[in-house]
């Protein structure tokens, strides 16, 4: 989330050191600007690293933060290429974390003198070459070559004369990743790149591809040389005509003309590479050998020993010239807004190899479990037994759960045996809670609120748990209410959950990342107690941590649980000791990450903000919560469905976790469930245990009420159908008498009407009332 300053404009963003987004990053001093955005300088407050944070306006024309996020995570690992920590949205913008570079090819070129010897632009080139070919060896293309896309590293560090590849914005996959199967050679397409630097073709209206992006290094290549191109500086009224006039010069000058005067490997490279054919693989190696002989010719070696280098008496550049590391960054010249990224399919392919691996069976940990093993109670069965009523139903949710038990309900507690009985999300509906008329919202507010207190009742009464923790969420929207209303709202929680417990804080009772307000912290903290601690219990450490303030910028909000972190993981007493972490908010999960098969809403969850309509916690940060605590298992909440993940981090370490599904009917699960996580004799073991379906027994009053209905209705037309009959009979011969031989008789539709509202009548006085005793007393 934003500080006030991120809030007001991308052109008066503040770097005060209160500045921090996407958790653990504090913005620094600004250090580019463009049509995208603006970049600043920042620090990673967990290990004090710099990075690169790219700020985008979330109503950009064209928004591409995302998806150049999704293709650095794609070419992860790859030399030459930043690494990718964050994406997110802070108040107004979108940011990218990357990491922080030196000052690219264009500021150095401008550093020194505007001309690189032939030995700086041949060892370049190989380099050059390499960064295309793996990007396109990962099925992409990258359609915007230039200078200022190509950095070197941070001065003082070990890739000091690394050459990086930056800013993805523009590239486009040019194959399926599955099946090879290339892109449809199309014309008329729509310039995309930058006019000085793209390839013919590009100016021709023609689909790009793999043969572009190498041209494109071409005329970079004679750009340093040369130190400027034929085609600069041309004049025109419009920016459509100058690309006319610049496409136009290129065709016309000679490849023989534009490398006169360099070694003619130069002409050689920009020969091949306008021959190649759309689907033509290019032969990199052969490429990179005409640059080798270039070196060899004139006596030189690629030793990555770069003009720059020599400057200032063999000291290279000075550190004034990092003021412009990171303006280069970033596409700052004019781009096509098309759609060029990777599909979804791609993505998939991609992200499903960076799952984290499941624990072998045979893996051990410091307390010799692998994971604790679950027992999954099924949902209770509506049908049969001869206890269909809606009483017995949710009775005997809670009694199959506790007879079905790894830990028998009536188990005696003892220092060494305890059950923890987990609640999630109960998230109380309220006022605000949903859109609706008045009347569906309090119908609404009575069922979910009826719902819960009868399984958390029967549930205490059944599985008889030691220890209840609720694990956030307790109120749909305790962080709106004023004091008045919040402690009416807390009364009416107490009345559904009245037995004691340990409470959590979740993004409804407090907000999340900056939308969290000091006052709404503390006040829960006066009602329900501290949000983020540690106690001991049968023989593990449990440690609650308050996973929602740590997405706050504000360190008043965030340093207590940092704080709490810190001293925990120094704290000597605990190092030998098992430790169980809970939190609100789930830990990191790659997307499309598999949570196993009972999932009620999906196998994987969707890769959109945040994954999830609820939130994760970062990878990072993930990492350094798992590292500090070093817990055997895990459970969180907030993703209001069942999802069970295995971490691995440090030295083999591993940590179950498991997410516990709503506790509420009103999360859109049909089955809401609770667990049980059981100590016996230092053993760990879990209960997952879902709860009645009722939708279902809406459904089963449904059916019962049009069954109803139509029986009376069948017996009010044959009654009205007798009794107008009769009447009828009695009516003629009266009329007889009297020598009138008109009859009035009733038609079948009146008689048929008349039917239908006295069996309303009576479903109004009658059945209704019945109704109204099954579902509310019961």
């Amino acid at each position: 989330m934003a500080t006030n300053a991120q809030r007001s404009s991308s052109n008066n963003m503040s770097s005060s050191s209160t500045n921090v987004v996407g958790v653990h990053y504090k913005v620094g001093r600004k250090l580019g600007e463009g049509s995208f955005g603006i970049i600043y300088e920042g620090t990673n407050l967990l290990n004090n690293l710099q990075v690169a944070i790219k700020f985008e306006p979330r109503k950009s024309d064209a928004p591409q933060l995302r998806d150049e996020y999704r293709t650095y995570k794609i070419l992860s690992g790859t030399p030459g290429i930043p690494s990718a920590y964050y994406f997110g949205q802070e108040g107004l913008h979108n940011i990218l974390v990357i990491d922080l570079l030196g000052p690219s090819l264009e500021d150095i070129f401008d550093t020194c003198s505007r001309k690189f010897s032939v030995k700086t632009v041949a060892t370049l080139a190989r380099h050059m070459i390499s960064r295309i070919q793996s990007v396109h060896e990962n099925n992409l293309i990258y359609r915007d070559i230039k200078p200022d896309n190509f950095l070197i590293g941070r001065q003082g560090t070990s890739d000091a004369n690394t050459v990086y590849l930056i800013d993805f914005g523009m590239a486009k996959q040019y194959r399926d990743p599955k099946t090879k199967q290339h892109i449809p050679y199309r014309e008329r397409k729509s310039l995309s790149g930058t006019a000085r630097y793209m390839s013919i073709n590009t100016h021709l209206g023609r689909e790009q591809s793999r043969r572009d992006d190498l041209e494109s290094l071409g005329h970079v290549f004679m750009y340093f040389l040369r130190g400027s191109l034929p085609w600069q500086g041309l004049k025109a009224a419009t920016n459509k005509q100058k690309y006319e006039k610049i496409g136009e010069k290129k065709q016309t000058t000679t490849i023989k003309d534009l490398s006169a005067g360099f070694p003619e490997e130069f002409g050689i490279y920009l020969q091949y590479v306008r021959k190649l054919g759309f689907e033509e693989t290019p032969d990199y190696d052969f490429l990179r050998d005409l640059f080798s002989k270039v070196l060899k010719n004139h006596g030189d070696t690629d030793d990555e020993i770069y003009d720059w280098m020599l400057l200032n008496n063999g000291r290279g550049i000075e550190k004034r010239t990092s003021r412009h590391q990171s303006q280069r960054q970033t596409a700052m010249a004019t781009r096509n807004p098309t759609n060029g990224y990777p599909s979804q399919q791609q993505q998939q392919q991609q992200q499903q190899q960076q799952q984290l691996a499941p624990v072998p069976q045979q893996a051990e940990n410091p307390y010799g479990r692998t994971q604790p093993p679950m027992n999954v109670n099924p949902p209770p069965n509506l049908t049969g037994g001869g206890h269909d009523n809606e009483y017995f139903v949710f009775i005997l949710s809670s009694k199959n759960c506790a007879s079905n038990s790894n830990f028998y309900y009536n188990k005696k507690p003892s220092i060494k045996n305890g059950k923890f009985l987990l609640v999630a999300d109960p998230q109380m509906t309220d006022d605000n809670s949903y859109n609706r008329p008045y009347i569906i919202m309090q119908l609404s507010k009575f069922y979910s609120a009826l719902y819960m207190k009868r399984n958390f009742h029967h549930i205490q009464s059944n599985l008889r748990p030691t220890d209840t923790i609720i694990l956030g969420d307790l109120m749909d929207s305790g962080r709106d209410w004023d004091d008045i209303k919040y402690a009416e709202e807390v009364d009416r929680f107490c009345h559904i959950f009245p037995y004691k417990a340990y409470y959590m804080t979740g993004n409804h009772d407090v907000g999340f990342g900056d939308g969290i307000q000091e006052h709404s912290l503390k006040r829960f903290e006066n009602y329900f107690g501290p949000t983020s601690y540690t106690f001991e219990k049968y023989g593990y450490i449990f440690v609650i941590l308050d996973t929602v303030s740590l997405s706050s910028s504000n360190p008043v909000i965030r340093n207590n649980a940092l704080h709490m972190l810190e001293s925990f993981s120094r704290d000597a007493s605990t190092v030998t000791k098992p430790k169980i972490l809970m939190t609100h908010v789930p830990l990191f999960r790659s997307p499309y990450q598999t949570c196993g098969s009972h999932r009620q809403s999906g196998t994987h969850i969707a890769d959109r903000a945040g994954f999830q309509y609820q939130n994760l916690v970062t990878e990072e940060l993930t990492n350094f919560i798992l590292s500090k605590v070093d817990p055997i298992a895990v459970f969180s909440g907030d993703d209001h469905d069942y999802c069970k993940v295995v971490h691995q981090f440090g030295d083999n370490h591993t940590a179950v976790e498991i997410t516990v599904p709503t506790f509420s009917m009103a999360q859109g699960l049909r089955n809401p469930g609770v667990m049980t996580l059981n100590i016996e004799d230092g053993q760990l073991t879990t209960d997952l245990c879902w709860l009645p379906d009722q939708i279902e027994l809406f459904l089963r009053y449904g059916y019962l009420l049009v069954f109803t209905f139509t029986l009376l209705l069948t017996w009010h037309i044959f009654q009205c159908a007798f009794k107008n009959n009769t009447n009828t009979v009695a009516y003629h011969l009266s009329k007889e008498e009297m020598g009138i031989r008109h009859i009035q008789i009733k038609s079948t539709a009146k008689r048929n009407i008349l039917a239908f509202f006295y069996s309303l009548r009576d479903i109004a006085w009658v059945g209704l009332v019945t109704y109204i005793i099954c579902i509310f007393a019961l």
